[in-house]
């Protein structure tokens, strides 16, 4: 049988040899790998990646991780479908590897090389990518989220720890991730149904973090990091020794705290600011938040009415600032939902719910590979793109620009003046040339 295989393996090499690819229809992913090239993507990897490659392996640990990466915004839904690119030689080519690889190639790379070492070493990648933007601006603002990927392994419901309690007969795992001002830093996958930030992990997380974006000036996060010990770790990593100047959060606590308690029984002391419609904030000031954690906080009540249930719904946002006003902080803490839209496009566009494995380890690398292709698409979107392509979607890049009739044949590009979008195609290329990428094309039609 491996004989069998072995004859079709070099019976299929020796027809590649003998008839090479003329042209590509993947001439749009040439702008984005010539863009990948500028950001010295492969370089890094190959500086900061210290695995080895097998013997009998043709692919080094940089050649697997950017060529996963350019199958991940090409779309890949599982490593099976990386046969279709097989006989992409000119891709391949525009990714500087030597060919494409298959999936079964993917998979024993996961399995042998996913560690978490593996995972430092790619969010060191991501940060030097991300590096510039991080350091002109004018603060950073870290994002954490656990969220749940459904997972398809074969067991029983409720036999392991695990067991997904909203999609009953599915297990389930969790993926943990932070961001800065919008951007990916770290990514992490756990056991299911378990909360990470529950123990002393949160502030190793957020020291990772820091170290990988140089300084911290606002943390926000949700309602499942509502605890005294994290609370009280906030506390201690806001205050010793953390960056120049004190770093501020503001975190939704759950309802089940005294402090909620009490200022609920205290509601009507206060008076109500409105935000907008049926939202409505009042500043209850400092006072204890758990039990367990006898500091005292200031707390911002927030009320709003409910279309659905008629009724209004109640929660505390806690926070260590003590300058600006309600409303301000409301607003300032409800635009992290961003990080919301990254987990929902992770799922639906970057297929993170498809895992490769079924150690976490390894399926942590995938996360941070889906991360680092996250931030170069919104990178080429920002420097190439329309203005209003800007906050895409990778799944909308994919029809409205991936699509697009051209034709790669190793050196030229062949636009077809058929295609109705020809002219931004143009206005693309004329973009890269400030990065010192001139391609040349032609027109056909």
């Amino acid at each position: 049988m491996r004989a069998n295989a072995a004859k079709i393996k070099a019976r299929n090499a020796r027809h590649q040899r003998k008839h090479p690819q003329q042209k590509s229809r993947y001439g749009f992913f040439l702008l984005i790998a010539q863009y990948m090239r500028h950001l010295q993507v492969r370089e890094k990897l190959e500086q900061y990646v210290k695995k080895r490659k097998p013997a009998n392996s043709v692919f080094s640990a940089a050649d697997m991780l950017i060529g996963l990466t350019s199958l991940i915004i090409l779309g890949l839904p599982r490593f099976y479908h990386a046969k279709k690119y097989r006989q992409e030689q000119l891709l391949a080519k525009a990714i500087s590897i030597k060919r494409m690889f298959s999936g079964t190639t993917a998979y024993r790379f996961f399995n042998d090389f996913g560690t978490l070492t593996l995972c430092r070493e790619l969010q060191k990648v991501n940060a030097l990518i991300k590096r510039e933007d991080w350091e002109n601006a004018a603060q950073i603002i870290v994002d954490g989220d656990p969220t749940t990927i459904r997972s398809y392994e074969n067991q029983k419901e409720g036999s392991c720890k695990g067991f997904n309690k909203l999609r009953p007969g599915q297990n389930c795992l969790q993926g943990l991730a932070y961001f800065a001002n919008g951007d990916y830093v770290t990514a992490e996958v756990v056991g299911g149904n378990e909360v990470p930030l529950e123990s002393l992990t949160l502030v190793t997380h957020l020291k990772n973090v820091r170290r990988l974006c140089g300084r911290i000036d606002w943390i926000r996060l949700d309602a499942g990091h509502s605890s005294a010990l994290n609370l009280q770790n906030l506390d201690n990593f806001s205050n010793h020794g953390n960056s120049q100047k004190k770093v501020n959060y503001i975190v939704c606590v759950s309802g089940n705290c005294i402090g909620f308690t009490n200022a609920m029984e205290t509601i009507g002391c206060r008076m109500w600011h409105r935000v907008k419609n049926g939202v409505y904030v009042q500043d209850v000031g400092k006072i204890q938040i758990f039990q367990e954690y006898t500091n005292r906080h200031r707390m911002i009540l927030v009320k709003r009415y409910s279309t659905m249930t008629q009724k209004w719904a109640y929660y505390p946002l806690v926070t260590s600032d003590n300058k600006q006003d309600c409303i301000t902080l409301y607003r300032f803490y409800h635009k992290r939902q961003t990080i919301e839209s990254f987990f929902d496009e992770a799922k639906h566009s970057y297929n993170l719910e498809h895992l490769p494995c079924e150690k976490l380890y390894s399926n942590s690398v995938y996360f941070n590979l889906i991360g680092m292709a996250f931030n170069i698409m919104a990178l080429f979107r920002r420097a190439c793109l329309r203005r209003q392509d800007h906050h895409i979607e990778l799944m909308t890049l994919q029809w409205r620009y991936l699509s697009m009739a051209i034709w790669w044949d190793g050196t030229t590009l062949t636009i077809e003046r058929s295609d109705p979008d020809y002219l931004i195609l143009i206005q693309i290329l004329r973009r890269l040339k400030k990065y010192n990428i001139a391609l040349e094309y032609t027109f056909d039609g």
